[in-house]
């Protein structure tokens, strides 16, 4: 049975809502039936058409308001016409889902009958209304609060919300009482398959020296009155070398021309109103420089502005105001005009670029960068698809699952039907090989429970296992199951389900996390309610008290737990058995060919250690090293711009360090969803993709609800930390659309206080094995804790050593946002052979294929 969806959309019509145009065609290209239905407007006059696949009804519309009783009849009229028309379609067409795109936050009403019959709503959330009220009116009346009361009630009776940012996920799940989980956020990014640049036109410069352009709507808090504005005043410093061009339509872009035609700025500004997409290139391709003049206020500052990543797709160089989600969406694309000096230091900040023809290109290059890794609607597929998938699992939607299955995250994390295709896959996504290589088949019924048993020697697996009886513990004797696996023509049937065990070790779900135990809970509490009067002196005993048995532990191993990527390793053996073959290509797991990746990542848990970071830089810099920071929100210290600034200079990275570190973020899903909502909210202030919980504690399970690229809190091995278990592999792994950077080595802390070590020799040991495996060197060191000479000399020594492998051995020292990008990069690359044999397709540049070849029953990496 095919899925239906319905999108309604009230702002503008299809195809110029360019946001929903890319939602639908999307969701058609992946089997869905997609019916949209908008208003009537101007070059979009057919009452129905097919688009791409797409039925798109449109409805008749009055002239579009910009007062609020003229926006009351607007809205009232077209809530009365989509009434009328989703019945119709409903019988004509049927769906399963209705999608509405706010503005305004009515659309809901039109969807309420319908639940009846099992039909979900899904929230588009496009603008704030309440702050966009507010920007233009600037009134708490009664309309006011009516736009307050009408989101509420969307909130209420919307079962999963898309939101175009992290902002507006936190109002969905702070001001909306949304779980974390069904809120995802899709960004309008800019589709590089047709919005390319075209070769300038010059005579779109009227006969100027330079072309500044825009494109956007034309309504009040758009500040293009600022922009005409700036215009004025360069005219008056004399610099009529400059044109201004204008693209969109709009309530006011009358009130605009006749503004222009005031200032007599005829022959500088022009608004050219709606015009065709070819047309529009062709302008902000001609253009050297791109303005975003949105005015400084609430709404503005937690919107994504589409028209900031469509100017960076050209690679132009932009002038904005410093605002939350435009700083975040542009970065170094941008320069930041001051909210306070607003036309003069917008017009100062347009000459600068005009005048710096070198820093234009520079930010248009990192623009265009950034959006094509990371801003392109390419990247918001995968949760617009996602939040469809939670609508249709969520109880009572079309696709009931089973009432057996086991649920290990949410919904859209981890599959729950088992077959022969998720082995195949868990194995091509752990080498990036084609996938014709590998067939992967569970041989013969597994256990009823799950336990321990090896896959060869050492190499210690939990789950269910065919033939045998797992052990409950592994100190016990374990079955090896290596010789029941059995090939049988190109097919190697295992005897276990791969991925359910890689998942078991992964995510710990071998450990039965004493952590959610009351006992254990008030401990920690009560622990860190006394921390702060216990020096290191007295704490380091109650730790090593603690942590007593750590050298009894058998699984995982230590120092280095590898045994995930020796499970891989041994089946791709068997794949080349069965295969037949000598060798298979696969893609490098680190750029240009490094041997392995390292990254130096700071806990800074103190005063102390943030008066401490300057000194682990300049340390750092020396080795031509740079690293993460990570920055604890609330209550720990002060946070100061000028501090975060510090390190945003000099190349280091700024990571979310839990909220207040007290221990008990995870210590009870409600508290932790509320305290995920407000650890998100930092993420834009400290320029952050990356979260590291306090003290390694984790719930992989909840991952979910952090708004984060990369998580850094699960340890390989963790005898040593407060909460033991670890995920047995020295490889980045995803938790559903988290990547998760493994900590890889002994913190520094615990090197120091607990064993009481000051070499770098367990470093050394740990940094061998990962490299043996050609994995994460993923290091702690606490600021607060190499005060002291001895300590310094112990983390400069380990700083000599990374820069001696890094240039004998051809590590990769990188940052953890690179590794982060790096990954997921690969994760999109794919090999393709053709007449010269293999080669890479995808984003990356810098990947390199290899081939796994067998040797002496091992696998061997090598340059293909």
């Amino acid at each position: 049975m095919k899925k239906k969806v319905l999108i309604v959309v009230e702002n503008q019509p299809i195809p110029f809502d360019t946001r929903v145009l890319k939602e639908a065609r999307s969701l058609h290209k992946v089997g869905y039936q997609v019916t949209v239905l908008c208003p009537k407007g101007k070059s979009a006059q057919l009452g129905h058409e097919i688009i791409d696949g797409i039925h798109v009804y449109r409805h008749p519309l009055p002239k579009e308001g910009n007062s609020p009783l003229g926006y009351l009849w607007e809205y009232s009229c077209a809530l009365f016409w989509e009434f009328w028309y989703v019945w119709w379609i409903y019988l004509r067409h049927g769906f399963h889902i209705i999608q509405g795109c706010n503005p305004p936050d009515d659309i809901f009403l039109i969807a309420l009958p319908f639940k009846v019959f099992g039909v979900k709503y899904i929230f588009d959330h496009h603008d704030a209304i309440p702050e966009l009220y507010l920007s233009k009116y600037g009134k708490r009346g009664i309309l006011y609060k009516a736009q307050v009361l009408l989101e509420k009630l969307t909130y209420r009776f919307s079962d999963v919300v898309m939101a175009t940012n992290a902002s507006y996920k936190n109002l969905a799940v702070t001001r909306g009482h949304l779980a974390a989980e069904d809120v995802f956020i899709v960004r309008n990014g800019p589709d590089l398959e047709t919005f390319k640049a075209v070769p300038p036109n010059p005579a779109l410069k009227y006969g100027k020296a330079h072309l500044v352009g825009y494109v956007g709507t034309m309504s009040d808090q758009e500040g293009l009155d600022i922009l005409v504005d700036v215009a004025l005043h360069l005219k008056k410093l004399g610099r009529l070398d400059i044109h201004f061009t204008c693209v969109g339509g709009g309530p006011a872009l009358a009130s605009l021309r006749n503004m222009v035609q005031d200032k007599d700025l005829e022959e500088m500004v022009n608004f050219t109103g709606r015009v065709s997409d070819q047309r529009l290139l062709e302008i902000l391709s001609s253009s050297d420089v791109c303005v975003n003049p949105d005015r400084p206020c609430e709404m503005n500052d937690i919107s994504t502005m589409i028209k900031i990543m469509e100017y960076m797709a050209l690679s132009k160089p932009i002038v904005q105001f410093d605002l939350s989600e435009g700083r975040f969406s542009a970065q170094d694309a941008a320069v930041y005009a001051d909210p306070q000096n607003q036309v003069n230091d917008f017009a100062a900040k347009i000459i600068w670029l005009l005048d710096h023809p070198d820093e234009r290109h520079r930010m248009g290059e990192f623009g265009r960068q950034r959006v094509e890794k990371e801003l392109a609607w390419d990247y918001s597929v995968q949760n617009l698809l996602a939040a469809y998938e939670r609508a249709f699992t969520k109880k009572g939607a079309f696709k009931k699952r089973a009432h057996n299955e086991t649920r290990v995250f949410s919904e859209r994390d981890l599959p729950s039907e088992k077959d022969e295709t998720q082995a195949n896959d868990c194995l091509v996504d752990y080498y990036r090989c084609p996938e014709g290589y590998v067939q992967l088949n569970p041989g013969g019924p597994l256990s009823e429970r799950s336990g321990y048993f090896e896959f060869g020697a050492g190499t210690t697996c939990y789950g269910r296992c065919a033939g045998h009886t797992p052990s409950d513990s592994p100190t016990e004797m374990l079955p090896d199951v290596l010789s029941d696996a059995i090939i049988d023509g190109t097919v190697v049937n295992l005897p276990f389900d791969l991925k359910e065990v890689v998942d078991n070790l992964r995510c710990e779900l071998y450990c039965e996390e004493v952590a959610s135990s009351t006992e254990a809970s008030l401990m920690p509490r009560a622990y860190y309610l006394l921390r702060p009067l216990l020096p290191v002196s007295i704490r380091k005993h109650l730790q090593r008290w603690r942590l007593r048995d750590w050298e009894r532990l058998p699984f995982p191993r230590w120092p280095v737990d590898r045994t995930v990527d020796q499970m891989f390793e041994q089946t791709m053996i068997l794949s080349l058995k069965a295969q037949s073959v000598d060798k298979i290509p696969f893609i490098w797991f680190w750029p240009e060919g490094a041997t392995s990746c390292a990254i130096m990542t700071h806990d800074v848990e103190t005063a102390l250690g943030v008066r401490s970071c300057s000194y682990l830089m300049d340390m750092e810099d020396a080795f031509g090293i740079k690293g993460s920071f990570q920055i604890i929100p609330e209550e720990r210290y002060e946070v100061a711009d000028d501090f975060l600034d510090s390190i945003w200079r000099r190349g280091f990275e700024v990571v979310v360090h839990d909220l207040n570190h007290d221990g008990q973020l995870f210590r009870d899903k409600d508290q932790f969803l509320q305290r995920a909502a407000r650890i998100n909210s930092y993420k834009q202030r400290f320029g952050a993709s990356g979260f590291r919980a306090a003290v390694l504690y984790r719930k992989q399970q909840w991952f979910d609800a952090l708004d984060f690229s990369y998580d850094m809190s699960v340890p390989n091995v963790a005898h040593l930390d407060p909460q033991r278990g670890g995920c047995c592999t020295v490889m980045p792994y995803f938790v559903g659309k988290i990547l998760e950077l493994p900590v890889t080595t002994t913190q520094d802390y615990t090197l120091f206080n607990i064993l009481n070590d000051y070499s770098i020799d367990l470093w050394k040991k740990q940094i061998d094995l990962i490299m043996e495996k050609h994995g994460l060197i993923s290091v702690i060191v606490h600021p607060d804790y190499v005060a002291g000479s001895r300590e310094r000399i112990v983390y400069e020594t380990l700083l000599a050593h990374l820069a001696d492998l890094r240039r004998e051995k051809g590590i990769w020292i990188a940052t953890p946002g690179e590794v982060d990008r790096w990954w997921r990069q690969r994760a999109q690359m794919k090999l393709v052979e053709d007449d010269f044999g293999w080669h890479i397709e995808g984003p990356g540049q810098r990947a390199s294929p290899h081939c796994v070849c067998q040797s002496k029953r091992r696998a061997h990496l090598l340059h293909a």
